[in-house]
């Protein structure tokens, strides 16, 4: 897994003006392309930990035998009986590997894999999910299952974009290992660490 290509840009003033530009450059390309990202109501939603914890390994294997005997012969039906799921998170990884691109979504519950194959979903899709950036509010649908590697994720059937972020949120590369900023910023702290999140949860 690799990070997003701001986790690695320096830091100095001038750089962040560079990607604050590059994200608006990227916003203006939305709304040409008709999609508005900001200002839409999202409903029917489940956490991240929920549709977890949904993946059913007898229904996954199933389809994967499908469609091992559909490359076989290609008049073999499908079977897909795995749970679909819908959930929206943060972007805090981004890896696009061509005809795939994966992404990581976090909420409140945790982070979800969700694997965006460009055969499962229209050319706008596939395209907005090539173009996302670390700190995106990012709808995915799709039915809850497992890559080739062993990861838990959603295959997605289909993908949305519920707030574009326009400034690069803070990370590690941010200075959020120093002790003093975390206690000091307290908002950037709870971005970047899930654990600190929880910590105040259990208050």
């Amino acid at each position: 897994m690799q990070p997003n290509p701001d986790a690695n840009q320096p830091t100095t003033p001038e750089d962040e003006g560079a990607l604050v530009a590059a994200r608006r450059a990227k916003l203006e390309q939305l709304r040409s392309s008709g999609i508005e990202p900001y200002g839409r109501r999202v409903d029917e939603l489940e956490s991240a930990a929920a549709a977890r914890a949904r993946f059913d390994e007898a229904t996954h294997l199933a389809f994967d035998a499908s469609q091992q005997a559909r490359k076989a012969d290609p008049a073999a039906p499908t079977v897909d009986q795995r749970a679909r799921v819908r959930i929206a998170g943060r972007v805090m990884q981004h890896r696009d590997l061509g005809k795939l691109v994966f992404f990581w979504l976090r909420d409140s519950s945790g982070d979800l894999q969700v694997t965006v194959s460009k055969a499962n979903v229209s050319d706008a899709e596939f395209a907005l999910a090539k173009m996302l950036d670390y700190g995106d509010l990012v709808v995915a649908e799709g039915p809850i299952g497992r890559t080739n590697k062993g990861e838990t994720c959603i295959w997605a059937s289909t993908v949305e974009i519920a707030t574009k972020s326009m400034a690069p949120p803070p990370g590690k590369w941010h200075g959020l290992e120093d002790a003093e900023i975390r206690y000091r910023k307290r908002y950037m702290d709870m971005f970047a660490n899930p654990e600190t999140v929880r910590t105040f949860e259990k208050r």
